[in-house]
């Protein structure tokens, strides 16, 4: 596809990678009661166990226990639960009592790869609706877990607001071997994800010590997918190998 101009900056401080997106450029619960009464609630709810445990090694499990302190709804998961990397097919999360059941299913798991189940927002007490935030859920069906980390900034090429919520791929150098620049994201599936915040700053963990192509997408239609014409998107230059950046000072 024609590319259209585009400015992109690379500012790094460990593991911190700085995009800046440009539109055109390759022209997605149940609840239990509870008594009223008593002090407002202010608190998100608390983890009391994970089955299989965080950080589980030589997974095979289909399902997924996270039980909290209290009862628990789940919203807005189409937009706020993703995993990195992608699934076949994306896990279905329900209310078992106090707790979230995470489902796999068959064929869904790449063997020796580590995984990240990332729930942003969508975890919040039945009662008050205070947001459990930043909840993640790692595990590896290898022998090891993948525990590289980059972090960085990703604001609109043409306002040079923060680019929010926006979602950042990171592939495999070795498959950016096509030509044409925006094949990869079109023909592959991302070997990371991550997303942005609010205010536009990303930290992407789990990831391998090899070296990645980046990519920043303003997700519009919020499937989790670029889409031509339709979202904003813009790239690193270089790749990016999270291990040899400098240390978090």
């Amino acid at each position: 596809m024609k590319q259209t101009n585009a400015k992109i900056r690379l500012n790094v401080v460990r593991a911190a990678a700085a995009l800046i997106m440009c539109s055109g450029l390759f022209s997605r619960c149940a609840h239990t009661s509870t008594p009223l009464g008593g002090p407002k609630d202010s608190l998100p709810p608390v983890i009391t166990s994970m089955l299989p445990l965080q950080g589980q090694t030589n997974f095979k499990e289909k399902k997924i226990f996270i039980e909290f302190d209290e009862y628990v709804q789940i919203k807005d998961v189409g937009t706020e639960f993703f995993v990195s990397p992608a699934m076949t097919k994306k896990p279905t999360l329900t209310i078992r009592g106090r707790g979230v059941q995470v489902s796999i299913t068959d064929d869904s798991l790449k063997e020796n790869q580590t995984y990240a189940l990332n729930f942003g927002s969508s975890v919040r007490d039945n009662n008050e609706g205070n947001i459990l935030y930043g909840l993640r859920y790692v595990f590896s069906t290898g022998e090891s877990i993948d525990s590289m980390i980059m972090s960085g900034y990703v604001a609109d090429g043409k306002s040079g607001d923060s680019a929010s919520k926006a979602l950042l791929f990171f592939y495999d150098a070795l498959c950016d071997t096509i030509p044409e620049y925006d094949s990869i994201l079109l023909k592959n599936q991302p070997d990371a994800i991550a997303r942005a915040e609010n205010n536009g700053i990303f930290v992407a963990q789990n990831l391998k010590p090899i070296p990645y192509k980046v990519y920043a997408v303003q997700d519009k239609n919020k499937n989790g997918t670029y889409e031509p014409g339709v979202d904003k998107v813009g790239f690193l230059d270089e790749y990016v190998n999270p291990k040899d950046l400098p240390g978090f000072a």
